[in-house]
């Protein structure tokens, strides 16, 4: 049985009037792992996008820093988004950082975290001086 072989007038097939070869079911079958692995690589897919956390994503390592000795601009004045639809407590709001990016800050916008489990904290990242008051270090939002 050949997959995507629609009949039309005549006993053409769609594939065939519009002069593409007819897939069998095999091939679709051979086909879908690559087509599922090349939809991942695209870093505009759907479900991955600003304001939710979500399920699945990984948060660096709570010792993670980013350095810098360029103090980081004030914070932007930004407006908490509507709550995504789930349980009562099940998102927390994690506001906009000034991130650095080696070169210069970005600012990157607040968005929802998916609370791991019941109980936990959400501690925001935050921007500090180090003791000798030369550098800048960036510890990353993490749970508790």
């Amino acid at each position: 049985m050949a997959l995507f072989k629609a009949a039309m007038p005549g006993g053409q097939s769609i594939a065939g009037r519009a002069g593409l070869p007819a897939i069998s079911g095999r091939a679709a079958l051979l086909a879908l792992p690559l087509l599922l692995a090349l939809s991942a690589c695209d870093p505009n897919f759907p479900w991955i996008g600003p304001g939710i956390q979500y399920p699945g994503w990984t948060l660096p390592p709570v010792d993670t820093t980013i350095s810098t000795p360029n103090a980081p601009p004030a914070p932007q004045a930004e407006t908490e988004a509507p709550l995504p639809q789930g349980p009562a407590g099940y998102f927390v709001w994690d506001p906009g950082h000034w991130h650095w990016t080696g070169q210069e800050f970005v600012w990157l916008g607040g968005h929802y975290v998916e609370r791991p489990y019941r109980g936990s904290t959400w501690v925001p990242g935050t921007w500090a001086q180090d003791e000798s008051k030369t550098v800048w270090i960036w510890t990353p939002g993490h749970w508790r």
